[in-house]
Order: structure tokens, then sequence, then C-alpha cells
């Protein structure tokens, strides 16, 4: 997500000209500059290890023509220098001032309000951490507690829960506080991916940038779908091993001419291939294991089926939540989400169900058709997620 601090109705500030200029031409947008840009990390600036494509371009412009850059995060897991450490190896070095996430907002929010509370944070070390510098005093003896931080922790336990179970209604003194108010934890899997492509071409569509997180569970259902075909139709024994491992050149041709055509300066698709390269490299570093797998096809099957939901079942999930179910609801045209599904895969380093599916030869026109059909089905149009 970005946000921009300044008026909307003014003009650019500084006299900068309204158009960034990257690599030689003029962007058709934005038509003006704001004082200050806020941005999200995870998923925005960074997907896992590595930059999403245009994110150092875009900030190295930003911080170049003086616009104050400053970067948000609901994740408590870390705290702003471990952001730093991270952004500084990624080629983005920002001072830890610049950095404020759900551990700076939690601490600032008890001095602020609670200076004097005994506190019990059920989280994870960074948090822990930021409090006991910060002087706050905790305690796990739930009848000395005023309150009880739940957080992301990932260690834990029913004693835990025991605890703040006895502070908040045993001892009835304890009050119940939150970092961050998301009641699941994403990870990240191709349907980011589809959602980031959907983002990479909404400027060559003419669109606007719809909502990550809603592109994101539309695109799950389409993921849904591919798993179930390819887990019921897979045939390891019809596999040509050799033809899974395409050359460095077949596949630098196939990046760069999907990104050309929705960038025809071709620095989005130097940037992904220079990412993708790496994923080639360790694919083709792997095949003993892709061996493998296919000999303990049934019982890898097996795993992934249990592991794998239902298309029905997500769709059930997303309309009890009130979700959109089609990309058609944010002005996305099926044809680019169908260009989204089957192109995501090049666009990052990380391995995916995709890029197996495309090195497997499954993931062709065929296969994507047969997929939105599917969902055309589970989602007809004019669906919505209230069932009507």
């Amino acid at each position: 997500m970005l946000m921009g601090a300044g008026d909307p109705s003014v003009a650019p500030v500084g006299g900068h000209p309204t158009g960034l200029e990257m690599d030689g031409r003029s962007a058709a947008f934005p038509s003006r500059l704001y004082d200050a840009y806020i941005f999200d990390l995870d998923g925005t600036i960074y997907l896992g290890d590595e930059l999403l494509p245009g994110a150092r371009r875009l900030i190295n412009e930003l911080r170049a023509r003086g616009q104050a850059v400053r970067f948000v995060s609901n994740n408590p897991t870390k705290d702003p220098v471990m952001y730093a450490e991270k952004l500084a190896q990624l080629g983005l070095p920002t001072p830890v001032e610049e950095i404020v996430n759900t551990v700076v907002t939690m601490t600032r929010w008890l001095l602020t309000n609670h200076p004097d509370a005994v506190v019990f944070p059920i989280g994870e070390a960074p948090l822990i951490r930021a409090l006991g510098n910060a002087g706050i005093r905790m305690s796990s003896n739930p009848a000395e507690m005023d309150i009880v931080i739940a957080s992301y922790d990932r260690g834990f336990t029913y004693e835990k829960l025991q605890i703040a179970f006895n502070a908040i209604w045993f001892y009835k003194r304890a009050r119940l506080v939150a970092t961050n108010p998301d009641r699941y934890c994403p990870m990240a899997g191709y349907e980011h991916a589809i959602s980031h492509m959907l983002d990479m071409s909404a400027e060559h569509y003419g669109r606007a940038i719809a909502s990550h997180g809603c592109q994101c569970g539309i695109s799950t259902i389409a993921c849904a779908i591919a798993w179930r075909k390819w887990l019921s139709d897979f045939q390891p024994e019809k596999v040509d091993v050799d033809a899974c491992f395409p050359s460095v050149e077949e596949m630098e041709r196939c990046v760069r001419a999907t990104f050309d055509e929705i960038d025809p300066s071709g620095a989005m698709a130097a940037e992904c291939w220079n990412t993708y390269s790496k994923k080639l490299e360790g694919w083709h570093q792997a095949r003993p294991r892709f061996e493998a797998f296919l000999r303990d096809w049934p019982r890898q099957r097996n795993r992934l089926a249990e592991l794998v939901h239902p298309p029905a079942a997500v769709v059930a999930g997303l309309t009890r939540a009130q979700h959109p179910l089609r990309y058609e609801d944010f002005g996305i045209p099926e044809q680019q989400a169908r260009w989204a599904f089957k192109n995501g895969h090049m666009m990052r380093q990380r391995f995916s169900f995709a890029d197996l599916l495309n090195y497997l030869g499954w993931l062709d026109d065929a296969f994507v058709d047969d997929v939105f059909t599917q969902m055309g089905t589970l989602a007809p149009r004019g669906s919505h997620s209230d069932g009507s």
C-alpha cells in the first residue's frame, strides 16, 4: 500500500516534473509528487527475501528527488533494527528511525497511556526486548497483571493461554490488548504472485490497482482448482524429465517476451529475469530431488492431498467472510487475470507450484481455460460473497 502525505489538489512539490523519468522515458503518472510516501514492507517492497520488481528504482528515485520515504509493518516478529538490516541486504539501506511497526506502536502506546502497568506479553523476542528496553515491567503472575498483550507468537503454549485467562477472568484485573487486529497470517504462495502480476500490468491496461489482499483471495480459488486438477490427473511415468529442465536461453526469451508486452522499455523484463534466472539455476541443481519425487509420487500425492483444500471449500470460506469471488468485481477483465495466472511464476525467484506446472508442460492455454471455466462454475457471473 502506498499513501501520500500531501494534498492531492496541489501541484508537484519543489517544481519537479509530473512524471518520474526512468530509463530515459517519462512515466504517464503520477501527475504530482507528494511530500512523503509511506510504504508497507512485506508484499509491497519485498516478498520473502526478494525485492519486488520496480521497488528499488521507485524508492531510489523518490529519495533522489528529496521526497520523504517511510516504511511501516504490522508484523510484530521483527523490530526496526531487524527490518533495517533486511532492507540493507536487499540493496535499500534505510535508517532505523524511518521504520515503524507494531512493536514500536505497542511500546509507545503503553508508555503514553499505561506507563506503570504490569504486562504479560504473548509474543516473540523483538516485542519482549522492546518492552524491556523501555522499562515496562513484565510478569507471568496473573495476580499482578494489568495488561495482557496478544501478539504473534510461534511459541504459543497452553500455559501462556492459562496465565492470560487467569489474569483476565479469574482475577478480573487485566485488560486484553493486541499489537494488531489480523485474524489470519497469510503465507506467500502463488496467489500472491498472481496479484503482483495484476498490479504490474495495471498501468499498461489503464486500470486502477485493486486490493492486493482481495486479489490474493480470489486467486486462491484458481490455485485450489489447479492443485486438484494436477493431483487428480498427474501421471509421473509419462513425464519427460529432460524436457522439464529448459535452457537458460529458452527461459530468458520467455521471461522477456512476457514482460515486454506490458513494458516495452525492457526494464521490467530485465529485473524479473535477474531474479528468475537464479530460480532456474536452483531448479537444475534440484534435478535429483525432482526425480526422487516422481519415484515417490503415490506417497507424495497423498500428503499433498491432505494439505490442499477443495476449491468449493475455498469458495465457501470466502463467502462466509463476505469476500469477493470474481476478478471482475475489481474491474479486472478475465483475460488479464488469465495472463497473470499463466505467467506469474516468471516474476520472482521463489519456487512455487506454478513453476512445477510450467516445467512439467502443464501451464498452457488449455489448462488455464479449464481452471477459469471451473472458477466460472463455482462463482458464476453476477454472484456475490453473500451468496446472492
